[in-house]
Order: structure tokens, then sequence, then C-alpha cells
């Protein structure tokens, strides 16, 4: 039994491959021994949280690539804007309006030149003007400027101060043509020496 005891159980100031009970319990925590000698690594049960620096350099990384990814997002799919028709240039530019019940009738020819900047533009018509009044005929050339131009998908509007509107539609990609009507606030005109409201259609061509 002595025998057998030796050769199973060694005493505890042996070397074991293992810690034993006693050393276990001696041992600080988180090092552990190995053949009676301790492990100087230590030995973490669970995760311990990032320091505070390497945190704020995470976030400050995504607050700057952010920006880039939501313009990646609207590059690969995202809701394009959409193109304003180019307009800009010289047109083409017939008008004619009158007010019938009074005995007029009006008629220009000549060119419209277009100064566009994105969804707005002004312009200047240059044009002859013919008109058959009560009283005869009348012509009155001359250059006209627009105002308050305005482009919205294929629609457009500009004025004639001080009282005329223009609306209209553009055709064509890009656009060729353009065409609408006008209507004018009434007024008294010297030359016909009545109150006349105007109304018309126009058009312009490149």
């Amino acid at each position: 039994m002595t025998g057998a005891r030796s050769r199973w159980w060694a005493p505890e100031s042996a070397a074991l491959p293992f810690p034993s009970a006693r050393q276990r319990a001696s041992a600080p925590m988180g090092a552990g021994t190995v053949a009676g000698t301790a492990l100087t690594g230590r030995v973490r049960c669970c995760r311990e949280p990032p320091p505070l620096a390497f945190v704020m350099r995470r976030i400050v990384l995504c607050l700057v690539l952010l920006p880039v990814l939501v313009r990646c997002g609207n590059d690969a799919g995202g809701p394009s804007q959409p193109t304003v028709p180019n307009i800009a240039g010289a047109w083409n530019w017939e008008y004619t309006f009158g007010d019938e019940p009074k005995g007029v009738s009006c008629s220009e020819q000549g060119t419209i030149d277009i100064d566009q900047t994105g969804s707005t533009f002004s312009a200047t018509i240059t044009s002859a003007r013919m008109c058959t009044l009560p009283s005869g005929p009348l012509t009155t050339p001359g250059d006209v400027a627009t105002s308050a131009g305005q482009i919205s998908g294929q629609n457009i509007s500009f004025r004639v101060e001080p009282l005329c509107g223009f609306e209209g539609t553009l055709s064509g990609t890009p656009p060729n043509a353009m065409n609408g009507t006008s209507s004018c606030t009434p007024a008294f005109f010297q030359d016909i020496g009545d109150t006349i409201s105007l109304s018309g259609t126009w058009q312009t061509t490149r």
C-alpha cells in the first residue's frame, strides 16, 4: 500500500504537471502556475472596453467618411437632380397679337437673344412690329427687354413689362423650338385713343 501510494500520489512539495489546490489558492488572481512556476502573462476572463482615445478616433473617422459614403450612395443609385434645358443663345422670334373687338392686330418678326443662369433667364427681343389700328398702319422697330424668365421642366414663362406675360413650352432634346401664348393687362393706348386688352401667340426656332 505504501509503495502504491508513493507511486500514484506524490507529495505536494514535488513538481506536478498542474498546480495543486494550495498553489491555486495562494496564486494572485490572473496568474497561474505550470510545473511549480508562476505564469507572468496576464489571463483575462472577459473583454476589456477599448481606451477612450481609440473610441474618439473611430468616431472622428466615421464623421469624416460619412459625407463620402452618402455621396457614393447617391452616385450609385440615388435620385439624380433633373437637368435644366439649355435655351441660351439667339432664336428666331415670331409674335402675333391684338385686340380684335377694338380693331387692333399686330405681328413681329426678329430675334430673341437669351441669357440663361440655371432655371432663370433674361432676354432681349429685337424685331420690327407692324400693327393695323383703326387709324391706320403703324410700324415700331426696336429692342424690348424681358424679365422674370423661368424654366420649369418643359415649361417656360417670362414678362415684357409693364403689362404683358408670356407662357409656353419647349420642344426637342435639346430644345430647338418654343411656342406659347401671351396676355396683357388692359391699358389705355394713346395711339388708339382707347383702352385695349392685347393677347396673342408666339414661337421661336433655331
